[in-house]
């Protein structure tokens, strides 16, 4: 008999009263979605590749949206990382969706080889980022994937940390030359960020200066190094908070800079 052990969700972390309708946490995957079908009108060569988890991806939206440019692989990520990499030689701009697990771990090979070594102009959004997915199981938790992909000459990889991150750097990517990873997460997220926050792709975001020490953090996991960053100030520790959101290329300079000051 297979007894299946409650996970319980990272999401019991985030705080779901007191706050407004705009502060709740939200997933970024939801962000992806909604900006996603905003952008199909802009960037009129995306094409959205999808595994049959388009609900759980959000790209149902732009499936909706732009039925015409919209393909389902079913459950082929390998196929699919292929069949993108033709899009993209064909002149096209396709964007691939699949859970991070399934990206990084079954199809790594085609990613490397037909996608990243010839340096095609192809987007890889992944949902279901990390430890996140707590409630689906081991099999669906993808703690490996940014360190393995980022060995992978030529790709990108970002992981925006909430709502508003993620339309900024979703578009980012977009427009950005060459192969991106990009990671969200399953569950809802608090927000960091507000609407005019910007960022770059390659350079890391400074969220509080300070002088003992440095906190570089990413993803979901940067709501919790802001917690940890109140934690030691109310005991005085002066903390410098760095959102690393581009894991690569890395910030080089700023962490060298966070280094020689804390």
């Amino acid at each position: 008999m297979v007894v299946r052990q409650h996970r319980p969700s990272m999401s019991r972390l985030w705080p779901r009263s007191g706050v407004s309708e705009m502060q709740k946490p939200i997933p970024t995957r939801e962000a992806f979605g909604e900006v996603l079908a905003e952008l199909g009108k802009e960037f009129t060569e995306l094409v959205v590749v999808d595994c049959d988890i388009s609900k759980g991806t959000r790209t149902v939206y732009f499936a909706k949206a732009y039925p015409e440019r919209y393909i389902n692989f079913g459950i082929a990520e390998q196929n699919a990382m292929c069949a993108a990499a033709g899009l993209a030689l064909e002149g096209k701009l396709p964007l691939i969706s699949t859970y991070a697990v399934f990206a990084s771990m079954r199809a790594v090979e085609q990613i490397r080889t037909f996608i990243c070594y010839d340096n095609l102009n192809v987007k890889i959004a992944v949902s279901h980022g990390g430890m996140n997915p707590s409630t689906d199981g081991v099999t669906h938790q993808a703690s490996e994937d940014l360190g393995m992909l980022t060995t992978i000459p030529n790709l990108t990889v970002v992981a925006p940390a909430d709502y508003y991150a993620t339309r900024v750097l979703t578009r980012a990517a977009l427009a950005w030359q060459g192969p991106v990873y990009l990671r969200f997460s399953k569950d809802p997220v608090p927000l960091v960020y507000t609407a005019d926050d910007t960022f770059a792709i390659g350079k890391g975001k400074v969220l509080r200066d300070g002088s003992d020490v440095t906190l570089i953090s990413n993803g979901d996991m940067l709501p919790v190094a802001v917690e940890a960053a109140d934690m030691l100030a109310a005991q005085g520790v002066s903390v410098q908070l760095i959102d690393m959101h581009t894991v690569k290329p890395l910030d080089r300079e700023l962490v060298l800079a966070a280094a020689q000051k804390t």
